[in-house]
């Protein structure tokens, strides 16, 4: 039987979550299935060189605009995944203050 890392989403990627959802009511269905691949392997998504993180990206759907393209940031061990940031996929994450 396959083993599946535990996702787990921090504070301020359910926030921004929210937010996404209050204009893409379809936002929870798109991180269910982020985080079904990520559950599954991390590893195979694009890695952040320098850093501990990795992104993962959706895309749009033509004629479903309720179902948002999203960026999520997030980092991975051998038990878990971290689900850090999240944003459409027509913003750009900056750097913290």
């Amino acid at each position: 039987m396959a083993r599946y890392r535990e996702v787990i989403e921090e504070p301020e990627f359910r926030r921004a979550i929210e937010e996404i959802a209050k204009r893409y009511p379809r936002a929870d269905e798109v991180v269910a299935a982020l985080s079904w691949s990520l559950a599954r392997s991390p590893e195979q998504h694009f890695h952040i060189p320098g850093t501990p993180h990795s992104l993962i990206k959706s895309l749009a759907f033509a004629g479903v605009p309720e179902v948002p393209p999203l960026r999520v940031l997030f980092r991975f061990d051998a038990e878990r995944v971290v689900l850090m940031r999240v944003m459409l996929a027509s913003e750009t994450f900056g750097r913290e203050p």
